[in-house]
């Protein structure tokens, strides 16, 4: 079972559980058990409006993810922790949206406390089947190659034996195939007639992007890029663009009180300009100007880096950050300026982050298919940042890539949602 499934059949049966915990209350509290009567459609529309918030803070904690939680602490302080804040986003609609009708105290905490018993028995007993104790359901598979592609998934799946997979070089049910076995006639015939007997046959580069949600650059070939990599959505891309100019027009109106309040903080602050421009690399690897709220110092004698012409990777506990500064850039309010970009053209919400054209030249040098990122508009957001932690090196470019070129191979509506939750996510949580 791979983990798109899992992810499918855990929200399915979350959905289950949540409105068999409706109708239970319903008959606990009045003896009725009929979806079709009046008084399960008169819950209907608040509960369901609940639900769906309910399964976005599932999904923003964490408790869809394809690495799924183990049974023990993790997921007892996860759940129950999310679950009571379901609930007290359920209590608020039924208390301060008078529209729906119905306030109902009691039939709300028999509700809580069926769904939270169900839906902890719910998780528990998934994440046993599982579990290691049933090897007979793991299945078993046979990597062709030894390369450092391989070496990293084996002690994935070493360390995370609950995602379902064990590696056998007897009975196995799935081989995985590097690269250069495709290159291989005789191989290919022996996983031809393997593949004939019923054993599943995958590549080892789509089978790194399933375990880990970003693409192996190391497994990567030019046919591969052609082939696998969509061309231009041209309706994709114009309804996202229309979407975002006018949610980031929206957003400027809305926030314009909290910009004028931080303009004035940053020049009460610290000597220099309130916005800080800087040169970037868009699409087609065209420059444009990207602006922030200056979070550094502007004076030599604080950044030394401030008139000099060499840029430099900015790192953890930068020396030349401002106090107000870093509370900018820890809450991220510094990047609020680049809805300017958006409405501009230049940017995207979601889409690779932008690096300096002094920083694009090196990275193109050293690090193979970078210049992929240039595709597609550069984003505030995008997958290998909510996905891999702040780059300050060609190592971390590069493994930043690897989830950038995920981006570009799956690039979509539903994955651009994903990315703003799990960007909500990264910001709150």
């Amino acid at each position: 079972m791979n983990s798109a499934v899992k992810q499918t059949l855990l929200v399915i049966g979350d959905i289950a559980v949540y409105y068999g915990s409706l109708l239970l209350t319903l008959f606990i509290r009045y003896g009725e058990i009929r979806v079709h009567s009046e008084l399960f459609a008169a819950h209907a529309l608040p509960f369901t409006l609940g639900l769906i918030v309910w399964l976005m803070i599932f999904y923003i904690g964490g408790l869809y993810e394809k690495v799924i939680l183990k049974n023990g602490r993790v997921l007892n302080r996860r759940f129950f922790s999310l679950t009571g804040l379901g609930a007290a986003t359920l209590a608020m609609f039924f208390y301060f949206v008078p529209v729906f009708g119905i306030a109902p105290k009691i039939n709300l905490l028999i509700f809580v406390a069926i769904f939270t018993v169900a839906g902890y028995i719910w998780r528990y007993g998934f994440n046993l089947l599982q579990g290691v104790g049933l090897a007979n359901r793991k299945t078993r598979i046979l990597l062709s190659g030894d390369n450092e592609t391989a070496r990293e998934i084996i002690k994935h799946l070493a360390a995370n034996p609950q995602l379902g997979y064990e590696v056998a070089t007897d009975n196995y049910n799935l081989i995985v195939m590097s690269n250069h076995v495709q290159r291989d006639s005789a191989a290919m015939r022996e996983l031809y007639h393997s593949f004939i007997g019923g054993i599943e046959v995958i590549s080892l580069s789509d089978f790194y992007e399933e375990l880990f949600d970003c693409v192996s650059i190391g497994e990567l070939e030019d046919a591969y890029l052609v082939s696998k990599l969509p061309p231009v959505a041209r309706t994709y891309q114009l309804v996202k663009y229309s979407i975002e100019s006018l949610t980031a027009f929206v957003l400027l109106v809305i926030l314009l009180p909290i910009i004028i309040l931080v303009a004035i903080f940053v020049k009460l602050t610290s000597a220099g300009t309130v916005f800080y421009r800087q040169q970037r690399v868009g699409k087609n690897e065209e420059v444009f100007n990207l602006y922030k709220f200056r979070s550094m110092y502007s004076t030599t004698d604080k950044n030394p880096d401030a008139q000099s012409g060499s840029p430099t990777w900015s790192t953890s506990g930068d020396s030349r950050v401002t106090p107000f500064g870093r509370f900018l850039r820890g809450t991220h309010i510094d990047e609020i300026p680049q809805l300017f970009n958006i409405l501009l053209g230049e940017m995207s919400f979601i889409g690779p982050r932008p690096e300096r054209p002094e920083f694009t030249k090196q990275l193109e040098q050293k690090i193979p298919y970078y210049e992929l990122r240039s595709l597609v508009k550069p984003g505030i957001t995008g997958w290998a940042q909510i996905n891999y932690r702040y780059g300050a090196s060609v190592e971390d470019a590069y493994q930043k890539l690897q989830y950038d070129i995920y981006y570009l191979k799956n690039r979509s509506f539903f994955l651009d949602l994903q990315i703003l939750a799990k960007t909500i996510k990264k910001i709150f949580v």
